[in-house]
């Protein structure tokens, strides 16, 4: 267990560095577009999306909406779907608990999942290895693609998003699989 716990903190800090050099870099703004005044437009989706939530437009789901009228609208376009969020410090130090706590739980998923599905391969780095190229690839897969086929989301943005994922995950994984080891089998079967 101990092994476990100290793989999944390194490989959560890892997974935490890749991401702040990931997302600080220009790469996957590249795919976004650009608002030349912020400000106007923020009053604005103030003004018009006043609530914190997820919009989606156009909206057959509004009450006694027009079908007739909703799918010439979505025809036409544009369609959004936007997230809306009340505002707060931008470095606010719970966001890195939060994710720090959130790449910790992903590598001892991962961790257990090795134990569980693995138990006589717990020596082979490939096997484990293999097994998180299998779990992100299933994730990011359906994911991403989820929401390029059912909700349109533009393709530059959604590939480097899952390009992120899939790497981060591969990253805490090698860790993982580095770290978790068959002299640990007995300690987690006894604890789950």
């Amino acid at each position: 267990m101990k092994r476990l716990l100290i793989s999944s903190l390194i490989a959560s800090v890892v997974m935490f560095i890749w991401g702040a050099l990931f997302w600080q870099s220009p790469l996957p703004y590249s795919a976004t577009e650009m608002v030349s005044d912020q400000r106007q437009v923020l009053q604005q989706l103030e003004q018009t999306l006043p609530n914190s939530g997820t919009y989606v437009l156009p909206s057959v789901m509004v009450p006694d909406a027009d079908m007739d009228a909703v799918m010439a609208m979505y025809e036409q376009g544009p369609i959004v779907i936007a997230q809306v969020s009340p505002g707060r410090p931008a470095f606010d130090p719970m966001i890195f608990v939060n994710g720090l706590l959130h790449y910790f739980a992903i590598a001892m998923i991962l961790g257990l999942a090795m134990f569980k599905l693995l138990p006589n391969q717990l020596d082979s780095f490939s096997s484990k290895f293999a097994l998180t190229v299998f779990a992100a690839t299933v994730m990011v897969i359906f994911s991403h693609g989820s929401e390029l086929i059912w909700w349109g989301i533009p393709k530059g943005w959604t590939l480097w998003t899952a390009f992120y994922e899939f790497s981060a995950i591969l990253i805490g994984g090698a860790i993982m699989a580095k770290g978790v080891k068959s002299t640990d089998q007995g300690d987690i079967k006894s604890k789950t």
